[in-house]
């Protein structure tokens, strides 16, 4: 099952003319994962590493940041999580995708506090993934993660939400775990053009 949820996306970015797709350094930080729910950053690790030309490194767990606490809904920010990120991805990486078992949340449209599956820069360096969300079915968590994951770091590649294709896996989730289980686990034929430049 986990070969049809790789990441071979990012074999296609290979092909560019130009090298920016080369040598890719991902870390993935563990931020208050619930241990019984480590196997998936093995996962993510073990897909996009499916490429030789991207390498992920797993770091040492750590707590989620205070100043990222929303008291009045009891649970984080991922603005500020993604903020924080920035300041401590290490230098030898690219970017950096954090996964917490905690709710995270962030504007959106005109609501202070909606409720997420991830957010990542647009582009930048840092994400963040919760499995809050996702539900306990280890099969479907698995593939929801890796879809996610998949999403929320081509944001950080620079892809904005697709209204091209409404199986591609950059179509907005609209807050709704139903469409996460709806889109593909690949980039739409538009997307892959935006990324391939």
């Amino acid at each position: 099952m986990k070969k049809t949820l790789t990441f071979s996306f990012l074999i296609l970015l290979l092909g560019c003319s130009n090298n920016k797709w080369n040598n890719v350094t991902i870390a993935i930080l563990p931020m208050g994962l619930d241990s019984n729910r480590y196997y998936l950053l093995n996962d993510v690790k073990e897909s996009i590493e499916e490429n030789p030309e991207f390498n992920v490194i797993i770091l040492s767990e750590t707590e989620l940041p205070q100043s990222a606490w929303y008291e009045p809904r009891k649970r984080y920010r991922a603005d500020k999580i993604i903020k924080h990120l920035k300041t401590i991805k290490p230098d030898s990486r690219d970017y950096i995708v954090a996964f917490t078992s905690s709710d995270i949340s962030t504007t959106k449209d005109g609501k202070k506090d909606w409720g997420i599956f991830g957010l990542g820069y647009q582009p930048g360096v840092a994400s963040v993934i919760s499995t809050f969300r996702l539900g306990n079915n280890k099969r479907l968590l698995n593939r929801r993660v890796l879809k996610i994951t998949k999403h929320e770091l081509g944001h950080n590649f620079g892809l904005k939400h697709c209204k091209n294709s409404k199986t591609c896996v950059m179509h907005s989730a609209e807050g709704s775990i139903k469409t996460v289980d709806r889109v593909s686990n690949i980039y739409c034929k538009r997307c892959k053009e935006i990324l391939r430049h």
